[in-house]
């Protein structure tokens, strides 16, 4: 099963933070078709009916049709509350009912994660394996941060309650979701590098692997604000990966022509340079300021 992680960075807002253009959403677009994923894993996406018009413009260029939706029900861990706000981040999950379906989601409950993770298992077509995703955007905060740090300690315990059900245990909503059919995946957005010891609970998981993700010579960033490797795809010992993931750096794709990542660089220089004040910008971000990750894994 091939499967992505890709942060696209408030998607849809209504808040005064990006603000992205129909030629934007086409970028978007073109980059989810050039992924080729089974299953993506999309953080920060705030407008579902919007991805939904993107998935379409991407299935246009790739032929693969992605869906969103069971029925009329989003597959995100949004509550039922959120799901029209715009002002709000979303984990959706979005696969090709062609080569995979899925069998059974939802939000990881009983934690105290803001971004609740979410969890499904989907089924290859092919040969019938399943396998379990939990799909991640842990708490933000400055990146390194001590453990005495309020969004650290947050991190952590959101890390502690998910390497449980990973582990295992059954925390989920219903059914086989509780402790997950097949091998287990956990992908997304750490918002934390792999040496980060708000991960540990997770990155200790035993006989899991944390492959590295192969990444531009001399540029090892997956999002562009930290500068760091904050993306990560890692599989339970069920699992084998086929070669190593890859970070799709889009940025440097001549198919999506030079003004792929940011509409005026020298616009986001003179906002980092600010901090980046929550006040109205210049669209920085065509795309996004994360780079995706894809990888393939097979059962062990």
């Amino acid at each position: 099963m091939r499967i992505a992680t890709f942060n696209v960075y408030w998607f849809g807002t209504t808040r005064p933070i990006v603000e992205r253009e129909p030629e934007d959403d086409q970028l978007v677009a073109q980059v989810l078709a050039r992924l080729d994923a089974d299953v993506v894993a999309l953080q920060e996406i705030c407008d579902l009916p919007r991805l939904e018009r993107v998935l379409r413009a991407a299935a246009a260029l790739s032929g693969r049709d992605l869906r969103v939706r069971v029925g009329e029900a989003f597959v995100t861990s949004g509550r039922p509350h959120e799901l029209a706000d715009t002002a709000l981040q979303k984990v959706v999950y979005a696969w090709d009912p062609a080569t995979v379906e899925p069998i059974v989601w939802g939000p990881l409950g009983g934690g105290p994660a803001l971004r609740p993770p979410l969890l499904a298992t989907f089924r290859d077509r092919a040969d019938g394996a399943a396998l379990s995703l939990a799909a991640v955007h842990l708490k933000s905060g400055l990146m390194g941060a001590p453990l005495a740090d309020a969004s650290a300690a947050l991190r952590l315990r959101e890390a502690a309650h998910l390497s449980r059900w990973l582990d295992g245990a059954a925390l989920g909503p219903v059914g086989a979701l509780q402790a997950g059919a097949g091998p287990r995946v956990v992908l997304g957005d750490f918002n934390a590098r792999e040496d980060d010891p708000s991960i540990a609970p997770l990155r200790s998981l035993p006989g899991w692997a944390w492959p590295k993700a192969v990444l531009p010579a001399g540029d090892p960033w997956t999002t562009w604000l930290d500068r760091e490797v904050i993306d990560h795809v890692a599989a339970s010992s069920e699992a084998r990966f086929v070669g190593s993931p890859r970070v799709f750096a889009f940025d440097r794709d001549p198919a999506l022509g030079d003004a792929a990542f940011f509409h005026r660089v020298d616009g986001f220089v003179a906002q980092r340079a600010r901090g980046f004040p929550r006040a109205p910008v210049e669209n920085l971000y065509r795309v996004s300021d994360h780079r995706p990750v894809v990888a393939e894994i097979v059962p062990a």
